[in-house]
């Protein structure tokens, strides 16, 4: 959306079909917005919204119904809606206090105003918003004090200076705060806080370092693509993360679980928390599977498969990753165990596997090898007939060119005596 001076905006839009632009002119049947500069842009339910985190929002409906889209005429109607006045006057207009989202189908915001701070203590209040597409304005949901949210371990929100509000766009309920010792402080160390809205409290609390010396400007964003990765080991993980991974001190493992984790989706039916990964190894000399907490070496592994098998069985030697049709993964006497993935499996080696394996074609129990081996066969019998026809074609070639010579040399040889012949005189 292009501005022309302060009252008149035009629309861009892009169609990808016919790959070209159209501008329509845009109208204000009612307010229209004093100096707009947009912060961000959000969609919901066929709408464009504007953002001026200082100000309001712009909304714009482009997903019209057919009919309604082919008899309107004149410019597209904009609607301006002014977001809600803070209750103090906050530090910064921008989002160093303010963030909005679209969370269940409405549009949310938050406003956080911080109060004055004396002796290092600091206290804040925390506004949320939130109206539906055809609102005309926003409704107050609710409102959170920094007195009200007990301690969690050994963070107190008293001691520290909070900013930076982000809404969780998958979790109504889940407010991000960024903190810090102080407001001012040059340091690489910061704390991310989850917070509960509605139970009034610290849902998870994590601290990071953004590997260099930086004051409350800088913070974080807010990420969605967790959702779609797929992590190894069953691990899930809640939908909304904060992107923190760049800056996270990796020397830390608990600083890299994601705030603000849905419970819910590490319990199962029974609400017990799901327990650590494992794998599976089978026994070939039993045909049983054994498993193993993750980082478990393939010593240990042995150790316990040997141990549990029956009088006379052949003993494990190793232990492998086989696939169909791939070449097995041997694991070292230290090598942990590990998955690699769809189709590959963890089992035992005995000597009398090891023994087939040696005297038999790598895959030729297999319908993949046997199809390869053959389509070899079949390449080596038309090298070999194509060598043949070859030959014979050279061997016809040497036939006809000393045919041919014995055919010029007997005619060199005769041709003479017959022209002679012809040109002699008979006698009278």
């Amino acid at each position: 959306m292009e501005e022309s001076g302060t009252t008149h905006y035009d629309l861009f839009i892009y169609d990808s079909k016919p790959d070209a632009w159209t501008c329509e002119p845009t109208v204000f049947p009612q307010e229209t917005p004093p100096n707009f500069s947009s912060d961000r842009v959000i969609t919901i339910a066929g709408t464009m919204v504007w953002v001026d985190l200082s100000q309001g929002i712009i909304l714009c409906d482009l997903d019209l119904p057919p009919e309604e889209e082919s008899s309107r005429e004149g410019p597209r109607q904009l609607r301006y809606i002014r977001l809600p006045k803070p209750v103090l006057q906050p530090l910064n207009t921008k989002s160093f206090s303010r963030d909005i989202a679209v969370v269940d189908d409405r549009i949310k915001f938050v406003d956080l105003n911080i109060h004055d701070s004396s002796l290092g203590l600091y206290s804040w209040t925390a506004v949320t918003w939130s109206m539906s597409v055809g609102d005309l304005e926003f409704h107050k949901d609710g409102v959170v004090k920094s007195a009200d949210i007990a301690p969690s371990g050994a963070l107190d929100l008293g001691s520290v200076f909070v900013a930076h509000p982000t809404l969780s766009s998958h979790h109504s309920d889940i407010l991000y705060l960024m903190a810090k010792a102080g407001p001012a402080l040059p340091d690489r160390e910061s704390t991310l806080i989850a917070l509960d809205m509605k139970n009034m409290k610290m849902e998870r609390v994590v601290k990071y370092t953004m590997q260099r010396e930086g004051s409350m400007i800088f913070a974080y964003m807010l990420t969605t693509i967790s959702k779609y990765l797929a992590p190894p080991g069953g691990i899930s993980f809640s939908s909304a993360r904060l992107l923190l991974q760049a800056r996270t001190n990796m020397a830390n493992p608990e600083a890299t679980k994601p705030p603000g984790q849905d419970e819910a989706a590490h319990k199962d039916g029974a609400g017990n928390a799901h327990p650590p990964p494992f794998l599976e190894v089978t026994c070939r000399s039993s045909g049983e599977v054994r498993r193993f907490a993750a980082g478990t070496t393939a010593r240990y592994a042995l150790h316990a498969v040997n141990r549990k098998l029956a009088p006379g069985s052949p003993a494990a030697l190793h232990v492998e990753a086989a696939k169909d049709g791939e070449e097995p993964v041997c694991f070292g006497p230290t090598a942990p165990l590990a998955d690699y993935g769809r189709g590959w499996r963890l089992q035992t080696v005995t000597e009398q596997d090891a023994q087939e394996n040696h005297h038999a074609p790598p895959s030729g129990d297999t319908k993949e090898g046997g199809g390869e081996a053959k389509r070899a066969r079949d390449r080596e019998a038309l090298v070999k007939k194509a060598t043949s026809a070859y030959l014979a074609k050279i061997g016809l070639a040497f036939l006809f060119i000393f045919l041919l010579g014995g055919l010029f040399t007997y005619l060199l040889e005769t041709i003479p005596d017959m022209i002679q012949h012809a040109s002699t005189p008979e006698s009278l």
